[in-house]
């Protein structure tokens, strides 16, 4: 799972000539949550403003860099150093399933949960 933004249908059609200034940019387009390997399998919008921000600043830090699909998306992908990163600086909740829920909406929320079931299941 990695982050995805949709880009302007005009940043999008200059690909890699646009200029894309980052910290206004990244602020204004509609973040998603995604499978890296197969946008069309799974694409889910993120609400949270935090979050988008946060992303902004850890792609402004060259945490994150970026890759252009053929769909006017730009996949942030997560250098080595970002989830430690985000680990460090991102106090741990203590109502990760509610936060889940919000910001990535029930589908996600179930699909983790049966997965985990399902991993339980396997288990000796």
């Amino acid at each position: 799972m990695v982050f995805f933004v949709r880009l302007p249908a005009v940043l999008a059609a200059q690909h890699k000539g646009a200029v894309f200034d980052s910290t206004q940019n990244l602020k204004t387009t509609q973040l998603m949550l995604g499978d890296r390997n197969n946008v069309n399998r799974l694409l889910l919008p993120v609400e949270l403003v935090a979050v988008q921000q946060k992303l902004v600043d850890f792609y402004g830090m060259n945490l994150l860099f970026s890759q252009f699909t053929a769909h006017q998306l730009l996949r942030l992908m997560p250098t080595n150093q970002w989830l430690q990163t985000i680990l460090q600086l991102t106090p741990a909740p203590n109502t990760w399933s509610a936060l889940l829920r919000q910001g990535y909406g029930v589908a996600l929320w179930q699909l983790g949960r049966r997965a985990i079931q399902k991993q339980g299941q396997q288990r000796p």
